[in-house]
């Protein structure tokens, strides 16, 4: 049995559990863990201009949840548009020389970091190759695949493109350099690791990925000690030494997890998987707490009667949208409309419009 909360609950239930010796295995709940730690990156970036950069996009009450965690969509979000404006920044020092535009600063003659026009071309075709095939990242997620599973994905040469690897090395290279140069540099380059980090812990949420979730939140544990989380930071050690132990301690929970099964999927899409304990924050707890909810004047006889025919109810929501052929999913991720797409790219312009006008908060342009 698996049993999942949030870090106060987490703590109490692995101490409940090891002094009567039950056999549960307690699990962190991810959408928890995760709002925790985008709280951790804005302790660690505030003050570095980060609030500054966010006011081009939102407004002032909205950062101040976006800095503590909150604010968990628009959080994820505001991240990633500014990571894309920094490496967008980053990229503009890997062009061709005549391609570099008057206001960007110069690199140490002895730094060789940019891009042939060979490298450029291989990087364009990559991408119209993905964008066009729409290649899924399923198809290289066993790592034990044959030779004819190589054959009938030919999408696999994709990740071994020279452009690619050129691209990798240059920007290693960048990053050293401007480390070297500027410790506000370095800050922010340490943001954008973080961010990666982010980024693999819910790539692994959404795909189900039981090796990627203890690797991402191992990352995490520095994140939350360098920001004083001092309680995820104490109780992510014990989960992630509990979780490490789980194939010979819970051999079938472990083989469970291994089957993608961690999370919660709602479709059968790849990128549907949902942390449980947000699923139980925006469906049943919101109709619980909703009006006309158990928490509005319902006696306890109700409350027990509504939860114990919960699982009987939501097999008869399931059989009736079966039956009717109603589907409240769409095949269409929300991130990926168009509408979406146009407002993220104009959010992106006013960040680097804002990094390049502000160089001294940003070293990197």
């Amino acid at each position: 049995m698996s049993r999942l909360n949030d870090q106060p609950l987490y703590s109490k239930a692995v101490d409940i559990v090891l002094a009567e010796k039950l056999n549960v295995a307690v699990t962190l709940g991810g959408f928890h863990t995760l709002m925790n730690f985008m709280g951790a990156i804005g302790h660690i970036m505030r003050g570095s201009g980060l609030e500054s950069a966010l006011e081009c996009i939102f407004s002032k009450s909205t950062i101040q949840h976006i800095m503590t965690g909150k604010a968990y969509a628009r959080g994820i979000r505001a991240h990633l548009l500014i990571q894309t404006a920094l490496v967008n920044i980053m990229l503009c020092h890997m062009l061709p020389d005549e391609e570099k535009s008057e206001t960007q600063s110069g690199l140490p003659d002895d730094v060789d970091i940019q891009l042939t026009e060979e490298d450029i071309a291989q990087l364009c075709a990559v991408f119209k190759k993905a964008w066009e095939q729409k290649v899924c990242i399923s198809q290289w997620a066993e790592t034990d695949s044959t030779e004819d599973d190589m054959a009938l994905m030919p999408e696999k040469s994709l990740i071994d493109n020279g452009g690619l690897a050129a691209l990798e090395s240059s920007l290693r290279e960048l990053g050293n350099v401007l480390k070297s140069q500027s410790r506000t540099a370095k800050l922010w380059l340490q943001y954008l690791y973080h961010i990666e980090i982010l980024k693999a812990f819910i790539a692994a949420e959404q795909t189900s990925n039981w090796k990627m979730h203890l690797s991402a939140f191992e990352a995490m544990l520095p994140v939350f000690a360098a920001a004083q989380h001092t309680n995820y930071a104490r109780s992510g050690r014990v989960y992630l030494q509990q979780m490490q132990h789980l194939p010979s301690v819970h051999p079938w929970l472990y083989n469970k997890f291994q089957d993608d099964l961690f999370t919660i999927h709602q479709s059968e899409q790849l990128w549907s998987g949902l942390s449980p304990d947000l699923v139980i924050e925006q469906d049943m707890m919101a109709e619980i707490k909703r009006r006309g909810g158990l928490t509005r004047g319902r006696g306890m006889t109700t409350r027990i009667t509504w939860f114990n025919t919960l699982i009987q109810s939501t097999a008869v929501i399931a059989q009736l949208s079966k039956l009717t052929g109603v589907v409240s999913c769409s095949k269409q991720h929300v991130e990926v409309t168009r509408a979406r797409m146009k407002r993220d790219f104009t959010s992106v312009d006013k960040l680097i419009e804002f990094f390049s006008t502000n160089k001294q908060s940003l070293p990197l342009c």
